[in-house]
């Protein structure tokens, strides 16, 4: 690879080439250089060898980095960029934590159902909604002993219980406890919501069927 340096001369002095390169430089003859590929000097600016399509000959360009006003502009519209995605991101991670404990209730209710069959003894779910000592949750129990608790996310309450003591119970081979649910009712609910968005709320309801224990899960529902 050669190296043409008439064209850097002026900036690296002639004294710097002599010593790296030799007395050809002062010959003015090209000089074969085979393993040098970038030339730096002071820090702050390199030499990038580019080969010339005529004689194969190798020159020298500047490769500067950015500005300091670019920078400020790249950042300025990373920053937008972030003010505008920010409230989307916040309203569904929201959603994601609502949509994530609503499942976790249907597992724990079919977790009862299962348990009452193997142990073959009633497992009840009791609730408790945000107004009461225990605010928005729930436990899973056996004969009085605790087997699940499970507290609500900030931002994520129980609503609108429809089982006789907030409670539904599964007795020992499977079916659910006809004292769970209130009369003339197929079946019991309850409702779990979240604020997603400043004055947008959506729930989930979460259905036992009275007579088979069936479970079934609606929504997301706006409030």
């Amino acid at each position: 690879m050669r190296l043409v340096f008439s064209s850097i001369s002026q900036i690296l002095g002639q004294d710097k080439i002599i010593r790296e390169y030799g007395s050809a430089y002062l010959e003015k003859e090209p000089i074969t250089i085979k393993k040098l590929t970038t030339i730096k000097f002071f820090d702050t600016l390199t030499w990038k060898m580019i080969p010339r399509e005529k004689d194969g000959a190798v020159i020298a360009h500047p490769r500067r980095g950015f500005t300091t006003l670019e920078l400020l502009v790249v950042i300025s519209i990373l920053l937008i960029l972030a003010a505008i995605a920010l409230p989307n991101l916040s309203g569904w991670a929201r959603n994601q934590r609502l949509k994530g404990v609503t499942r976790d209730l249907l597992s724990h209710l079919q977790f009862a159902r299962l348990e009452a069959i193997k142990l073959n003894t009633p497992v009840e779910l009791t609730f408790y909604l945000h107004s009461e000592p225990i605010k928005d949750s729930y436990i899973v129990s056996k004969d009085g002993v605790t087997l699940i608790a499970v507290r609500m996310p900030a931002g994520v309450n129980l609503m609108n219980i429809t089982f006789v003591d907030n409670k539904v119970g599964y007795k020992a081979r499977g079916f659910p406890d006809a004292a769970s649910f209130l009369p003339n009712k197929p079946d019991g609910k309850v409702e779990i919501e979240a604020e997603i968005e400043p004055d947008k709320i959506i729930y989930y309801e979460m259905i036992v069927q009275k007579t088979a224990g069936g479970l079934k899960l609606e929504g997301p529902k706006p409030r």
